[in-house]
């Protein structure tokens, strides 16, 4: 997703709220829609409705609107680049031949820790998980204060469901950079994948408040809100990802999910 720093974020954010979320989802007293992130890039639409959102559990002829809610953007995306965290997207045979150029340049320039971690990019995003995951080892290998990397390695463990290691590589990197709010919202997803909410909270909150336009922090917590059925505020949030960067995918997603929350709640 690309991430505008220029764009403004409209509105304050009030934390009373979260606790609120915490405890419902803690005691798990919600029944609304589950998100599911899911690998890749747009479009990633859902073989079935059950890969983005579990289906309500209520008899309400609207409930199955929320059924096809779009899955949370993965954070390995054209958001970080701007950063300089991940090179340019394409189609997977384009990242084909990226890493085919830069094993090219790592086969004269073996301990360049930039061409592991550009090379785990492109295995990312060539649909290559596991060797992606290897890049950006090798990556830490070479140097291991690369925050860049521990960020990208998490978030690659956590979509292949190995919560405890992306936890451990996004703590890591918040060890090692305190004031990543890419990070936070990292580590607060990898905790709300794991069901660990008051924590994920907290990490989104810190993200937010280190980057009032962190597009991830924003997105989660309209994912949090809708997952607690508060579907009011989690319209609010998502709205606010297409003002801070409307031409983003996380924009596109939010967009969409707006449109089909509005007709349960309209």
């Amino acid at each position: 997703m690309t991430t505008s720093r220029a764009e403004s974020l409209a509105g304050r954010f009030y934390w009373v709220p979260l606790l609120l979320i915490a405890g419902l989802l803690a005691v798990d007293q919600v029944k609304g829609p589950v998100f599911h992130p899911t690998p890749g890039k747009k479009p990633r639409l859902p073989k079935s409705s059950a890969a983005a959102a579990a289906t309500l559990d209520r008899e309400d002829p609207r409930a199955d609107a929320t059924s096809t809610l779009t899955a949370a953007p993965d954070l390995l995306s054209q958001d970080e680049r701007v950063g300089g965290l991940l090179s340019g997207s394409g189609s997977p045979d384009e990242a084909t031949k990226k890493v085919d150029g830069i094993r090219t340049q790592l086969a004269v320039n073996p301990r360049d820790y930039r061409l592991h971690y550009e090379l785990g990019n492109a295995l990312y995003d060539a649909g290559d998980q596991p060797a992606a995951i290897s890049a950006y080892r090798k990556a830490i290998e070479i140097n291991p204060k690369f925050v860049k990397a521990y960020v990208n390695l998490g978030e690659t463990l956590r979509e292949r469901g190995d919560l405890k290691e992306a936890v451990t590589s996004l703590e890591t990197a918040l060890a090692l950079d305190d004031k990543s709010d890419v990070a936070h919202a990292a580590l607060g997803f990898a905790y709300y994948t794991d069901r660990k909410y008051p924590d994920a909270m907290s990490q989104f909150k810190t993200a937010l408040t280190l980057n009032p336009k962190s597009v991830h922090a924003t997105y989660y917590m309209g994912m949090a809100f809708a997952d607690a059925q508060i579907y009011r505020e989690a319209i609010t949030w998502w709205e606010k990802v297409c003002d801070i960067d409307p031409n983003s995918d996380a924009c596109l997603e939010a967009r969409e999910n707006v449109n089909l929350l509005k007709r349960i709640v309209n």
